[in-house]
């Protein structure tokens, strides 16, 4: 930004004829860093997945076996649907809707395209952003661990948090990644904490 600023200057002089473009001085080129983001790896994501499945009946305190249940189910969730860590954390329930796949669907601005005439859930988010609501798909490889989450915030709220078949829509203003007594997960950082160092 500063350069062009500072080259904008030097061509405007040589236009007026301050100084001549000889007078000019050579800039040199900066190649722009990449801020690509750190991800795992296919064999990373398996092991991962795996011992993050496995510590849930290594324990047998309730409060901890749910926690660890809510940390796979939030770590499949994430995985699967590529959200950003704050988009998800305050997602309720009724922000979820199944969609119907068949050969072509248009959902107000959402389009998706079936492969192979293939019939199938999607899954479609509504997330609270900056801009407003944004939608988000997921496939149906998600609905495991939505069922997951919903079966704890059913076992341990006592609410109805029932599906909809009629509406496609779960109704429930409860928490996706919430605790037993109904308050929002904000972070899982002790829970990831001992999941990396069980993982290695």
């Amino acid at each position: 930004m500063e350069k062009s600023i500072v080259k904008l200057v030097f061509r405007t002089a040589t236009a007026m004829s301050i100084i001549t473009p000889a007078q000019i001085p050579y800039f040199e080129r900066v190649k722009a860093k990449t801020n690509r983001r750190p991800a795992f790896t296919k064999q990373e994501i398996a092991k991962l997945e795996k011992i993050t499945f496995e510590r849930i009946s290594e324990v047998n305190h309730p409060r901890v076996e749910r926690e660890r249940q809510l940390l796979y189910g939030y770590i499949r969730f994430m995985l699967l649907s590529a959200m950003r860590v704050g988009e998800s954390r305050y997602l309720q329930f009724c922000d979820l809707e199944y969609l119907e796949q068949t050969n072509e669907l248009e959902h107000d601005n959402l389009k998706v395209i079936a492969n192979n005439n293939v019939r199938s859930l999607l899954l479609k988010i509504s997330v609270g952003g900056k801009t407003g609501k944004q939608e988000i798909v997921a496939n149906e490889q998600i609905r495991p661990s939505i069922f997951c989450l919903y079966k704890l915030a059913k076992d341990a709220l006592k609410t109805r948090v029932a599906y909809n078949e009629g509406s496609n829509i779960w109704e429930s203003d409860t928490y996706l990644f919430g605790r037993a007594d109904g308050t929002v997960t904000k972070v899982f950082e002790v829970g990831f904490k001992e999941l990396l160092i069980a993982v290695g």
